[in-house]
């Protein structure tokens, strides 16, 4: 009679906790090095799990790559949104913080989604595109479609250029973390997070718009 014993800590075929620590674990990995140098093994090893499951799961190294950028999108929206609706009366600080928020939880999603906007190197740029940038560009250049915001657009102001500048404005300070502390001998605490979310959301604020007439 067959044994149904199984490796202690190592999720079953069926179980969901498996599919999502190979998720996880693929993240880290992806992020950690070039798509070619990432290994099916590797991931599970990272996971604690078998690396049959990914055949299972996602059929092979590509599909584990393209549902690990699917969820990080799905995180993307759900987390902005969120910020949004609380802070609806400033769209740009809501949307930086919850940029912000999503790396707090998950350092290495930048880094996912710069190296394929950036260098297309895991071959994905589109499910990035679909699911991020696209999605991001809708909300940003939502913030200048209502006629008081066209009224109070500064003169010879793109928004659709105005896009990149807010992605790299939200993503790229938080790849340079390393950097920062170098060059400033300090590191780039909650303080100074919160500090560079609110500095950032001025830029853009009056970098677009014209201040109110009294």
């Amino acid at each position: 009679m067959a044994s149904n014993k199984r490796s202690r800590g190592r999720p079953n075929l069926n179980s969901e906790d498996a599919r999502e620590a190979l998720i996880l674990a693929a993240r880290k990995c992806f992020a950690s090095k070039p798509y070619r140098d990432v290994t099916t093994r590797m991931v599970a090893e990272e996971a604690g799990v078998n690396a049959s499951l990914i055949r299972y799961y996602f059929v092979n190294k590509d599909g584990l790559y393209q549902q690990t950028l699917a969820n990080v999108a799905e995180e993307f929206q759900r987390t902005v949104s969120f910020f949004v609706a609380e802070n609806p009366e400033k769209p740009f600080e809501a949307l930086l913080r919850g940029h912000a928020e999503i790396v707090r939880k998950n350092p290495d999603i930048p880094k996912l989604i710069f190296k394929e906007l950036a260098f297309n190197e895991g071959k994905a740029r589109q499910v990035v595109l679909d699911n991020v940038a696209i999605p991001n560009r809708a909300f940003v250049l939502n913030l200048f479609s209502n006629p008081k915001a066209k009224k109070q657009l500064r003169e010879g102001f793109d928004p659709s250029i105005f896009m990149i500048s807010a992605m790299g404005i939200s993503l790229i300070p938080h790849l340079l973390k390393d950097s920062f502390a170098l060059l400033e001998g300090r590191q780039m605490d909650e303080q100074t997070i919160e500090k560079m979310i609110w500095q950032n959301s001025q830029m853009m604020q009056f970098g677009a718009f014209k201040e109110e007439e009294e």
